[in-house]
């Protein structure tokens, strides 16, 4: 599965729904390379969704630029940690 974040800003609504996933390991190299761009993450959550699957939603605030990211990726079971 492939995905990419997607961009907004803040209250533009978007939707989730139908949106493509990342691998796990393409998620938290995306995660880590907007921290390092200066991002902050804002939002970490997860809902459940069919077959054992959660989907885990993360959406970054990149501040000085003005602008949101949100990247989403479907797990089951456990995920890798984001963090050493």
């Amino acid at each position: 599965m492939t995905g990419d974040f997607f961009t907004m800003h803040n209250s533009q609504p978007q939707k989730l729904e139908g949106e493509a996933f990342a691998s796990f390991r393409e998620f938290r190299d995306r995660v880590l390379q907007g921290i390092h761009r200066g991002a902050r993450v804002i939002s970490f959550w997860g809902y459940p969704a069919p077959d054992g699957l959660v989907i885990l939603v993360m959406t970054l605030a990149f501040d000085k630029e003005g602008y949101l990211e949100t990247l989403s990726i479907g797990v089951k079971g456990s995920y890798e940690s984001l963090t050493p």
